[in-house]
């Protein structure tokens, strides 16, 4: 989706386009849902409007468009209508003392963009009952983008999609199933000078990789990192292309249980369409050996890392370790349970026991705010309230990482873990439960960092406690993660996804 903050599977794609850009390979990332925010974010991260193609704005032909912002003094208000305080960056207006228009409005500067003193975002219409029956959603390019009905009982009944120049793009209508859901029951498009009619988003996500693949011209690759919405369009494509998956995550519903627990639902289905695939790419060899085996050699199965170190890190100079904070843990991670830092508070308790002063600083955005309340909660009772931290997403973590010493990581699972490789990368020495998978590619045992029975929380504490009061120990595990994470070089992978894309006679197009 590419908002202000990205996943880790965002900010694979976003490197890897980099690193396709940096030898001319004509690519751009594909994203399929509807985001009103995204082109003012891309500069975020160094990308262009040109290196995105998006569902929406390729049928709303604005794809590229200057900016044209819509404020309240371009709106005419009905002088019936009289004017309320509102919370920030809101106006309301009511008649005879019901709220009949709500304008919100961006704010004057997020994600340190600036936006123009009241610049629309949206607009909300309300019947004289209280009903909202229609909602505007303007694009932060400035063009009226979106109008949603509603019905009475607050559902929607349909969205219209717009051009910049007011011309209607696309148009989706709802219907209850049979479940009484309020579901999308038919949508249609304009395609040039024709409309084309769907049953559901999928038939027209797979269309629009379609007409993607006719207008190139020639041998076109489409690689699905969001096995929830790419891998469903890429099945219900009606050309041929070269179609590979990318897998993030492990592939059965027990990790611990690679060969023989059950496959979870995208690789059940992955499975299923096997056939209709070029190839799958996973980051780690064991990964690459469990699937091959799982698939029985029916699809080619291939291992690229997901993230790289470039070769200007590579050439930096190491950090200098007296900066660093060698009593303070670093994790980097999405609050949720799957990361189980509950593990870190109980390693943060028992650490201190012998060090004081140690501390744990966590970075990361937090979609799960039960867990988040339940850590609280757990932080008071341990009285940790002082020694733990919590920090929002950072794009940039660079300096982070050059101040840092030691890195945790508990989750249940992974795939790769990209603040693995940057930690290591910037000298940090990492400790992590050896899990499936992952963390065995960063970590050399006992030489650039530990790795830890899973779930033992008593050892991961002895060895983040070893680190803390052996400074001749962790300066030389540091320079040791300097070394490994050379392994990963911009040029070491480059050249994977050339033996992939560019010299691979074997891979089909299906």
């Amino acid at each position: 989706m590419l908002y202000f903050r990205l996943s880790g599977i965002e900010i694979a794609q976003v490197k890897r386009l980099s690193l396709f850009k940096k030898h001319h390979v004509d690519a751009k990332i594909t994203t399929l849902e509807y985001n009103e925010y995204m082109h003012v974010n891309l500069p975020i991260y160094d990308l262009h409007d040109e290196d995105v193609v998006n569902l929406y704005d390729y049928f709303q032909q604005a794809e590229i468009v200057k900016d044209n912002p819509t404020t309240l003094n371009d709106i005419g208000i009905n002088k019936q209508f009289e004017k309320q305080k509102g919370h920030q960056d809101t106006v309301t207006y009511t008649k005879n003392g019901k709220k009949r228009i709500e304008y919100k409005l961006f704010p004057t500067e997020e994600f340190g963009h600036h936006f123009p003193k009241d610049q629309i975002h949206k607009v909300t219409y309300f019947d004289y009952l209280g009903h909202h029956i229609r909602q505007e959603i303007y694009d932060v390019r400035g063009f009226l983008s979106l109008v949603q009905t509603f019905g009475q009982d607050g559902g929607v009944n349909q969205e219209s999609f717009y051009t910049p120049g007011g011309k209607l793009a696309i148009v989706c209508d709802y219907a209850e199933d049979d479940n009484q859901k309020n579901v999308i029951s038919l949508v249609r498009a304009r395609f040039g000078k024709s409309w084309h009619t769907f049953s559901n988003l999928l038939e027209l996500r797979g269309f629009f990789l379609d007409c993607l693949n006719l207008e190139t011209h020639q041998q076109t690759t489409f690689m699905s990192d969001k096995s929830n919405l790419a891998d469903d369009a890429i099945y219900k494509m009606q050309t041929k292309a070269i179609k590979i998956v990318v897998r993030h995550s492990t592939h059965t519903y027990d990790p611990t249980k690679p060969l023989t627990s059950r496959l979870n639902d995208v690789i059940l289905k992955q499975y299923q369409h096997r056939k209709e695939l070029s190839a799958e790419i996973v980051s780690t060899k064991q990964q690459a050996i469990d699937m091959k085996i799982r698939f029985n050699q029916e699809l080619p199965v291939y291992t690229i890392p997901v993230g790289y170190v470039s070769n200007s890190l590579v050439a930096s100079r190491e950090a200098n370790t007296v900066t660093r904070k060698s009593h303070t843990m670093l994790a980097i991670a999405r609050v949720n349970g799957e990361k189980r830092i509950e593990h870190m508070v109980e390693v943060v308790k028992l650490v201190r026991q012998t060090v004081k002063d140690a501390k744990l600083e966590i970075y990361g955005y937090v979609p799960d705010i039960k867990y988040f309340e339940s850590l609280q909660q757990q932080i008071k009772k341990e009285k940790l309230e002082n020694a733990i931290s919590f920090h929002d997403f950072q794009p940039d973590l660079n300096m982070i990482y050059n101040q840092s010493a030691i890195l945790l990581l508990t989750s249940a699972f992974e795939s790769f873990n990209l603040a693995m490789l940057e930690g290591i990368s910037h000298g940090v020495v990492p400790i992590a439960y050896d899990i499936n998978y992952g963390p065995s590619s960063f970590i050399d045992n006992d030489e650039n960092g530990f790795l830890i029975k899973n779930g033992d929380i008593h050892e991961m504490a002895k060895r983040v406690t070893e680190l803390m009061t052996n400074e001749k120990l962790l300066k030389k595990m540091s320079k040791q993660s300097y070394k490994k994470a050379k392994s990963f070089s911009e040029n070491n992978v480059w050249k994977l996804w050339q033996s992939l894309l560019i010299d691979n006679v074997n891979l089909k197009i299906k």
